[in-house]
């Protein structure tokens, strides 16, 4: 009996030399491994006709494709497509018909099979379409067997498909509808008037205080005191009657806090408002609510009216949020970019 050329071990020497033997590297080649397809090209193996590449080791001869029995295509099942941010991931059962080839991926624009083009072609049962954030579109497959006989389309209604518009995208343009927004323009020139008012009003009534001073400075001590004892007077009345405003306000409020106050402007059918209630329902439970009538909402920072970051918006039905901490979430259905996990 031929001694068995291997060596046995785990170590790195003996590996390259089991290696060397086996690619007719080292000895006179008796040891050299045989591959399948060699074994086929020595008609001492054939290939099977079912869907997979597995080869089966009996004699026999090699049965070309074009002479292999095929059967006709299938109609795929469960074809659905998933769009993400710039690739939409397209799914189907895998068919189980002799003879399977590969899968033609169509596409088009329009919901119309005359209309849509061959993008791509795989073996396998998932393939990730590459297109624009932003995209819509729709798909359709079919079977291509060994013969290059083409089967049914999955449906002569394309799945429709649709990508992810980048957040960066959306936040842009939410800063550029404000910054067109007349109300938000509003809201900031009052801000500025204000701020630019209540200084010009700091800066007049500092300057009667000055000359006021400068004028009772000059008075004897006798008209001094005087005026101290009419200024307590007069302070003593002005409390009283900032108690009474204090106390009229209170009441006021509280009349308020069991109506409901609301603002709505409107031209041309097109309406806005917000609106404000809080008491207690029919049976008794308290009730506070705020309501805003309106397609799109900004929120902003009114202590920095130059800034134009908008940390929260709701444009087209969907909140927009650059930025946020969140504890505890439930989403059921998520569409990330990038994903840091701890």
């Amino acid at each position: 009996m031929t001694r068995k050329p291997w060596r046995a071990g785990k170590d790195l020497s003996t590996v390259v030399e089991n290696m060397e033997i086996g690619t007719g590297q080292r000895g006179d080649g008796r040891h050299a491994f045989v591959t399948r397809e060699e074994l086929v090209g020595l008609k001492l193996a054939r290939r099977r006709t079912s869907g997979g590449a597995s080869y089966a080791l009996n004699p026999g001869i090699e049965i070309d494709s074009t002479l292999m029995t095929v059967d006709f295509p299938t109609k795929p099942l469960n074809f659905k497509a998933t769009g993400g941010f710039g690739s939409v991931l397209l799914e189907w059962d895998m068919p189980n018909y002799r003879g399977h080839s590969l899968t033609e991926i169509w596409r088009g624009t329009e919901d119309d099979l005359a209309d849509a083009v061959l993008v791509a072609t795989t073996p396998g049962q998932v393939y990730g379409d590459p297109v624009d954030p932003g995209w819509s579109g729709f798909y359709w497959i079919r079977f291509v067997n060994a013969a290059g006989v083409k089967g049914p389309w999955n449906a002569e209604k394309g799945t429709q498909a649709q990508t992810q518009i980048g957040v960066k995208a959306i936040i842009d343009q939410i800063r550029d509808e404000a910054a067109k927004s007349p109300v938000v323009s509003e809201l900031r020139k009052e801000i500025k008037n204000a701020q630019g008012l209540a200084v010009k009003d700091a800066a007049i009534k500092t300057t009667e205080v000055v000359g006021t001073l400068r004028e009772e400075t000059t008075r004897t001590i006798g008209g001094i005191e005087t005026r101290i004892s009419t200024l307590d007077s007069s302070t003593s009345e002005s409390l009283n009657e900032v108690d009474k405003r204090i106390t009229k306000l209170d009441k006021e409020g509280g009349e308020a806090f069991l109506a409901m106050w609301s603002k709505k402007a409107g031209v041309d059918g097109i309406t806005a408002g917000i609106g404000i209630v809080a008491g207690k329902d029919s049976e008794g439970r308290p009730v506070s609510q705020v309501a805003i009538s309106a397609s799109q909402l900004f929120v902003f920072d009114p202590n920095n009216p130059d800034n134009t970051a908008y940390p929260f918006a709701v444009s087209g039905g969907k909140v927009v949020i650059p930025k946020a901490m969140i504890y505890d979430a439930v989403i059921e259905t998520l569409v990330s970019r990038k994903v840091v996990a701890d």
